[in-house]
């Protein structure tokens, strides 16, 4: 199956920027890991994006961090609270 019809969008989810792991996750993650006062984050959003990619799909990221932006997502890492959460796929063929 051809992907180069294929758009995708990654929307607002937790950035580099909040995503601390400890190594046991880290290794998993190996080219997508950062690391800021000796401590390990993963870059979860270039992962995906760099995955799609190398499969021929045309990727944009919204750029938002729901741990960053408190005033409209909430982030079970910084509020220690489960919610909802909806995602929706279109096929614009239909």
């Amino acid at each position: 199956m051809s992907c180069k019809n294929i758009n995708a969008f990654i929307g607002p989810g937790i950035g580099v920027c909040h995503f601390e792991v400890k190594k046991d996750v880290a290794k998993k993650f190996p080219l997508f890991v950062e690391k800021r006062d000796n401590k390990i984050f993963v870059n979860l959003k270039k992962c995906v994006k760099s995955k799609l990619e190398n499969n021929g799909v045309l990727v944009k990221d919204s750029g938002i961090c729901t741990y960053c932006d408190t005033n409209r997502y909430f982030s079970y890492r910084r509020d220690k609270q489960l919610k909802t959460m909806l995602a929706v796929i279109l096929n614009k063929s239909i």
